[in-house]
Protein backbone atom coordinates (compact mmCIF):
# COMPACT_ATOMS: atom_id res chain seq x y z
CA UNK A 1 0.00 0.00 0.00
CA UNK A 2 1.00 3.52 0.08
CA UNK A 3 3.30 3.18 3.82
CA UNK A 4 5.27 0.67 1.86
CA UNK A 5 5.94 3.24 -1.70
CA UNK A 6 7.07 5.56 0.93
CA UNK A 7 9.31 3.10 2.77
CA UNK A 8 10.69 2.45 -1.17
CA UNK A 9 11.11 5.99 -1.89
CA UNK A 10 12.76 7.01 1.51
CA UNK A 11 15.44 4.06 0.80
CA UNK A 12 16.11 4.67 -2.86
CA UNK A 13 16.14 8.42 -1.67
CA UNK A 14 18.97 7.16 1.11
CA UNK A 15 21.10 5.21 -1.50
CA UNK A 16 21.41 8.33 -3.67
CA UNK A 17 22.27 10.05 -0.52
CA UNK A 18 24.86 7.44 0.41
CA UNK A 19 26.40 7.26 -3.38
CA UNK A 20 27.22 11.06 -3.43
CA UNK A 21 28.56 10.35 -0.20
CA UNK A 22 30.68 7.58 -1.50
CA UNK A 23 31.88 9.89 -4.84
CA UNK A 24 32.77 12.88 -2.25
CA UNK A 25 35.01 10.46 -0.30
CA UNK A 26 36.68 9.12 -3.05
CA UNK A 27 37.37 12.53 -5.08
CA UNK A 28 38.70 13.86 -1.28
CA UNK A 29 41.31 10.34 -1.14
CA UNK A 30 42.22 10.69 -4.61
CA UNK A 31 42.64 14.64 -4.65
CA UNK A 32 44.86 14.06 -1.32
CA UNK A 33 47.33 11.62 -2.86
CA UNK A 34 47.56 12.89 -5.85
CA UNK A 35 48.03 16.14 -4.51
CA UNK A 36 50.60 15.62 -1.88
CA UNK A 37 53.29 15.02 -3.82
CA UNK A 38 53.66 17.53 -6.53
CA UNK A 39 52.97 20.08 -3.46
CA UNK A 40 56.07 18.33 -1.27
CA UNK A 41 58.32 19.29 -4.41
CA UNK A 42 56.84 22.91 -4.88
CA UNK A 43 57.49 23.64 -1.42
CA UNK A 44 61.06 21.91 -1.25
CA UNK A 45 62.23 24.13 -4.14
CA UNK A 46 61.05 27.51 -2.79
CA UNK A 47 63.04 26.39 0.37
CA UNK A 48 65.67 26.20 -2.10
CA UNK A 49 65.81 28.75 -3.83
CA UNK A 50 64.93 31.40 -0.60
CA UNK A 51 66.30 29.20 2.50
CA UNK A 52 69.95 28.92 1.65
CA UNK A 53 72.41 32.31 1.71
CA UNK A 54 74.61 30.99 -0.38
CA UNK A 55 74.13 32.65 -3.81
CA UNK A 56 73.35 30.45 -6.70
CA UNK A 57 73.94 30.75 -10.45
CA UNK A 58 71.41 32.05 -12.41
CA UNK A 59 71.06 28.54 -14.49
CA UNK A 60 70.38 27.12 -10.99
CA UNK A 61 68.15 29.17 -10.39
CA UNK A 62 66.44 29.07 -13.67
CA UNK A 63 66.37 24.89 -13.15
CA UNK A 64 64.66 24.99 -9.80
CA UNK A 65 62.22 27.61 -10.86
CA UNK A 66 61.29 25.18 -14.07
CA UNK A 67 61.00 22.44 -11.96
CA UNK A 68 58.34 25.01 -9.69
CA UNK A 69 56.86 25.63 -13.24
CA UNK A 70 56.36 21.86 -13.81
CA UNK A 71 54.98 21.00 -10.41
CA UNK A 72 52.30 23.77 -10.58
CA UNK A 73 51.17 22.88 -14.06
CA UNK A 74 50.43 18.90 -12.63
CA UNK A 75 48.69 20.55 -9.66
CA UNK A 76 46.31 22.67 -12.23
CA UNK A 77 45.68 19.18 -14.84
CA UNK A 78 44.72 17.22 -11.17
CA UNK A 79 42.27 20.13 -10.30
CA UNK A 80 40.86 20.34 -13.22
CA UNK A 81 40.33 17.02 -13.56
CA UNK A 82 38.68 16.82 -9.93
CA UNK A 83 36.30 19.46 -10.88
CA UNK A 84 35.30 18.19 -14.43
CA UNK A 85 34.39 14.99 -12.63
CA UNK A 86 32.30 16.38 -10.42
CA UNK A 87 30.52 18.37 -13.13
CA UNK A 88 30.70 15.38 -15.94
CA UNK A 89 29.00 13.50 -12.43
CA UNK A 90 26.34 16.27 -12.32
CA UNK A 91 25.55 16.69 -15.85
CA UNK A 92 26.76 19.59 -16.07
CA UNK A 93 28.93 19.54 -18.84
CA UNK A 94 27.83 21.40 -22.30
CA UNK A 95 28.64 20.60 -25.75
CA UNK A 96 29.67 23.44 -28.44
CA UNK A 97 29.61 21.63 -31.39
CA UNK A 98 32.32 23.96 -34.30
CA UNK A 99 34.50 22.80 -37.44
CA UNK A 100 37.57 21.14 -36.16
CA UNK A 101 40.71 19.66 -38.02
CA UNK A 102 42.17 17.03 -35.42
CA UNK A 103 45.45 18.37 -37.09
CA UNK A 104 45.40 21.67 -35.02
CA UNK A 105 44.23 20.00 -32.11
CA UNK A 106 46.77 17.51 -31.68
CA UNK A 107 49.65 20.30 -32.41
CA UNK A 108 47.44 22.77 -29.63
CA UNK A 109 47.71 19.68 -27.25
CA UNK A 110 51.32 18.59 -27.94
CA UNK A 111 52.71 22.15 -27.12
CA UNK A 112 50.84 22.45 -23.70
CA UNK A 113 50.63 18.93 -22.34
CA UNK A 114 53.74 17.87 -19.95
CA UNK A 115 55.72 15.22 -21.39
CA UNK A 116 57.62 14.42 -18.46
CA UNK A 117 61.11 14.43 -21.09
CA UNK A 118 59.22 11.70 -23.05
CA UNK A 119 58.85 12.60 -27.20
CA UNK A 120 55.93 12.70 -28.46
CA UNK A 121 55.58 11.23 -32.65
CA UNK A 122 52.78 12.28 -34.32
CA UNK A 123 51.88 10.03 -37.74
CA UNK A 124 48.52 11.87 -38.83
CA UNK A 125 47.00 12.58 -42.40
CA UNK A 126 47.03 15.83 -43.28
CA UNK A 127 43.66 15.35 -45.46
CA UNK A 128 41.26 13.93 -42.43
CA UNK A 129 37.91 15.51 -42.75
CA UNK A 130 37.12 18.13 -40.36
CA UNK A 131 34.97 17.03 -37.57
CA UNK A 132 32.15 18.53 -36.18
CA UNK A 133 32.41 18.82 -32.84
CA UNK A 134 33.42 20.74 -29.24
CA UNK A 135 37.38 22.00 -29.98
CA UNK A 136 38.09 22.36 -25.79
CA UNK A 137 36.30 18.91 -25.15
CA UNK A 138 38.30 17.23 -27.93
CA UNK A 139 42.15 18.84 -26.58
CA UNK A 140 41.43 18.40 -23.21
CA UNK A 141 40.05 14.87 -23.62
CA UNK A 142 43.16 14.03 -25.73
CA UNK A 143 45.61 16.11 -23.51
CA UNK A 144 44.78 13.90 -20.99
CA UNK A 145 45.67 10.50 -22.79
CA UNK A 146 48.55 11.75 -23.98
CA UNK A 147 49.63 12.82 -20.39
CA UNK A 148 48.49 9.52 -18.79
CA UNK A 149 50.25 8.07 -21.51
CA UNK A 150 53.70 10.41 -20.81
CA UNK A 151 53.23 9.24 -16.91
CA UNK A 152 53.56 5.81 -17.33
CA UNK A 153 55.58 5.11 -20.13
CA UNK A 154 59.12 4.71 -20.13
CA UNK A 155 61.25 7.51 -20.50
CA UNK A 156 63.89 6.23 -23.47
CA UNK A 157 60.19 5.68 -25.36
CA UNK A 158 58.00 7.91 -27.41
CA UNK A 159 54.75 8.22 -27.15
CA UNK A 160 52.71 7.79 -30.60
CA UNK A 161 49.76 9.14 -31.74
CA UNK A 162 48.07 7.78 -34.60
CA UNK A 163 44.94 8.61 -36.41
CA UNK A 164 42.89 7.88 -39.53
CA UNK A 165 39.29 6.90 -40.99
CA UNK A 166 37.41 4.58 -40.26
CA UNK A 167 33.49 4.33 -41.27
CA UNK A 168 31.65 7.60 -40.03
CA UNK A 169 34.59 8.34 -37.53
CA UNK A 170 37.88 9.50 -37.02
CA UNK A 171 39.88 6.62 -34.60
CA UNK A 172 42.83 8.34 -32.73
CA UNK A 173 45.35 5.96 -31.46
CA UNK A 174 47.51 7.25 -28.35
CA UNK A 175 50.20 4.33 -27.66
CA UNK A 176 52.76 4.13 -25.38
CA UNK A 177 54.48 1.32 -24.13
CA UNK A 178 54.27 1.01 -20.57
CA UNK A 179 53.48 -1.07 -18.31
CA UNK A 180 49.87 -1.51 -19.27
CA UNK A 181 46.59 -1.68 -17.64
CA UNK A 182 44.99 -4.53 -15.81
CA UNK A 183 41.56 -5.15 -17.02
CA UNK A 184 39.55 -4.52 -13.25
CA UNK A 185 40.80 -0.95 -13.96
CA UNK A 186 39.71 -0.68 -17.82
CA UNK A 187 36.44 -1.86 -16.91
CA UNK A 188 36.03 0.54 -13.60
CA UNK A 189 37.26 3.45 -16.12
CA UNK A 190 34.89 3.38 -18.88
CA UNK A 191 31.80 2.37 -16.47
CA UNK A 192 29.00 5.17 -17.71
CA UNK A 193 29.59 8.21 -16.21
CA UNK A 194 26.16 8.68 -14.55
CA UNK A 195 27.62 5.79 -12.11
CA UNK A 196 30.66 7.10 -11.29
CA UNK A 197 32.38 5.20 -8.60
CA UNK A 198 35.50 5.06 -6.36
CA UNK A 199 36.94 3.02 -8.53
CA UNK A 200 36.82 4.97 -11.84
CA UNK A 201 38.39 7.96 -9.43
CA UNK A 202 41.68 5.50 -8.56
CA UNK A 203 41.71 3.86 -11.94
CA UNK A 204 43.42 7.58 -13.14
CA UNK A 205 41.38 10.73 -13.28
CA UNK A 206 42.81 11.65 -16.15
CA UNK A 207 41.37 8.40 -17.99
CA UNK A 208 38.23 8.67 -16.64
CA UNK A 209 37.56 12.33 -17.61
CA UNK A 210 38.74 11.34 -21.04
CA UNK A 211 35.86 8.61 -21.19
CA UNK A 212 33.36 10.67 -19.87
CA UNK A 213 34.24 13.74 -22.49
CA UNK A 214 34.45 11.15 -25.40
CA UNK A 215 31.12 9.50 -24.13
CA UNK A 216 29.37 13.21 -24.13
CA UNK A 217 30.46 13.85 -27.77
CA UNK A 218 28.83 10.80 -28.87
CA UNK A 219 32.27 8.80 -29.44
CA UNK A 220 33.83 6.02 -27.84
CA UNK A 221 37.06 5.06 -25.85
CA UNK A 222 38.39 1.55 -25.86
CA UNK A 223 41.78 0.01 -24.37
CA UNK A 224 43.90 -2.15 -26.06
CA UNK A 225 47.07 -3.90 -25.67
CA UNK A 226 50.37 -2.08 -27.07
CA UNK A 227 51.68 -5.22 -29.04
CA UNK A 228 55.18 -5.98 -27.57
CA UNK A 229 53.98 -4.33 -24.09
CA UNK A 230 52.17 -1.43 -23.04
CA UNK A 231 48.56 0.81 -23.58
CA UNK A 232 46.82 2.03 -26.03
CA UNK A 233 44.40 3.98 -26.00
CA UNK A 234 41.57 4.51 -29.44
CA UNK A 235 39.17 7.07 -29.24
CA UNK A 236 36.58 7.00 -32.01
CA UNK A 237 35.12 10.37 -32.72
CA UNK A 238 31.62 10.80 -34.88
CA UNK A 239 32.50 12.80 -38.05
CA UNK A 240 29.69 14.86 -37.98
CA UNK A 241 28.40 14.65 -33.87
CA UNK A 242 26.04 11.57 -32.93
CA UNK A 243 23.52 10.08 -35.01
Amino acid sequence: GLRSQIIARDATQLQEIAEAESLRLALFRTASKELLGPLEKVRANITLLTGSHERRSLDERNAVLAGIDTQVRQLTRLVVNLIDAGRLEAGEVTVRRESLQLGVALANVIDNVDTRGRVVECDVPGDLPSLFTDPVLVQRLIGNIVSNACRFGPVDQPVTIKAGVVGDFIQLLVVDQGPGMPAALREAVLAPFERLSGAQLNAGLNLTVASGFTQLLGGRLVFEDTPGGGLTVAVDLPITGPS
